[in-house]
């Protein structure tokens, strides 16, 4: 067997060739870090919404737009780690192929592996980077509801005129 061996996906098409599991059954981003590693990432998950108090200004962010990206990111991301796990059991299949094309097959599949592995990571960082985006916003409405429930502070902290001679 050669390490980091997996099937052809062929662009536009769903991979469909060996075992597929549901996706009741898989982790998501289940091997992060690569090929049938073991290795297990959890799905970015967006925080809940701080509301903001009577009073305070709203902190701005697309609420709905980053939960819709934070699950199609996770969703894609799962999907390539199931099918990187799926062809990394297919592998010990694969040993008894020779024939003009197998050389070929091998150096395109460890090219292909790479870059998925790599599209998987990069996904889960977008995710992770939408729901800091969204742990900031929440930061700065507690920060707004916090200045809006604080009583007011005095008009003026500058000091009044005169001389101030030290005895």
């Amino acid at each position: 067997m050669r390490p980091g061996l997996t099937l052809l996906i062929p662009y536009g098409s769903v991979p469909t060739c060996g075992p597929i599991r549901s996706a009741s059954n898989v982790s998501p981003f289940a091997g992060a870090g690569g090929c049938g590693d073991g290795e297990e990432r959890m799905a970015a998950e967006m925080p809940a919404r701080v509301e903001a108090v009577a009073g305070a200004t709203v902190a701005e962010f697309p609420w709905a737009g980053a939960a819709a990206a934070v699950a199609a990111l996770n969703t894609a991301a799962s999907t390539l780690g199931t099918q990187l796990d799926a062809r990394s059991t297919m592998l010990p299949t694969i040993v008894d192929w020779e024939g003009a094309y197998r050389h070929e097959f091998d150096g395109a599949c460890a090219r292909i592996t790479g870059t998925a592995s790599g599209l998987k990571e990069t996904l889960a960082t977008l995710a992770s980077s939408i729901v800091s985006g969204a742990e900031g916003a929440n930061q700065a409405q507690r920060s707004h509801n916090q200045a809006a429930l604080e009583p007011d502070a005095p008009t003026s902290t500058r000091r009044r005129p005169g001389r101030n001679i030290p005895v």
